[in-house]
């Protein structure tokens, strides 16, 4: 796995283009592992949303995130994801000047990016 960190602001299909560009997608953080690397990066787009499927978060991927699991609550800020407000389909990283961990927010805003590559 290669990791690109974005520090130009963009929305979120800005960022998943800028990614593509790169021959990678937004990054899947999908173990705590990948999340501790994530951790002090602010204002930052990772590729999970519900664009799709209000209410079903998918990885850049395709693969689902299970909102049961001991990872959502080990990623996401206490009470999210919560689409509190209209259009809160995209995930992102400390983009909440409380908040230390991950939470949804609108598309639109614009935030640094993480790409990710795999190589296999």
């Amino acid at each position: 796995m290669c990791l690109y960190y974005g520090q130009d602001v963009c929305t979120y299909a800005e960022a998943q283009g800028k990614c593509k560009s790169r021959n990678s997608t937004l990054a899947i953080i999908n173990t705590e592992e990948k999340f501790r690397i994530l951790d002090p990066m602010d204002h930052v787009w990772i590729g999970l949303d519900d664009i799709a499927n209000e209410g079903t978060y998918r990885w850049a991927d395709g693969s689902i995130l299970d909102l049961q699991s001991n990872l959502r609550y080990t990623i996401f800020q206490a009470g999210e994801p919560n689409a509190a407000y209209e259009n809160e389909d995209c995930v992102c990283n400390r983009c909440f000047h409380d908040f230390d961990k991950l939470y949804d927010d609108k598309c639109g805003e614009t935030y640094k990016y993480l790409c990710e590559k795999a190589f296999r």
